[in-house]
């Protein structure tokens, strides 16, 4: 019964992009975001932030990734055996 919760289900489809697309964002991003808000906040309420916009952008990317690249060619299935 739990691994049937619908936010288990989301986690589940969404979580090949997130494996992927996850690391890019964080090395890509991370320094920036930390001095930007290492400027303004204490390092942890910086860190925080910082990881919290991380992982929406990251799921953002991911959602963006599975609608328009992914499910296409999942739709491709009932072509092959």
């Amino acid at each position: 019964r739990v691994l049937e919760t619908a936010a288990l289900k989301v986690l589940g489809r969404y979580s090949y992009g997130l494996y992927v697309f996850h690391f890019p964002v964080y090395w890509i991003c991370r320094a920036g975001l930390l001095e930007s808000f290492g400027a303004v906040w204490n390092p942890f309420i910086a860190k925080s932030a910082a990881s919290l916009l991380l992982l929406a952008l990251t799921f953002a990317l991911t959602l963006f990734s599975y609608h328009l690249l992914e499910l296409p060619f999942l739709r491709l299935k009932r072509f092959f055996g």
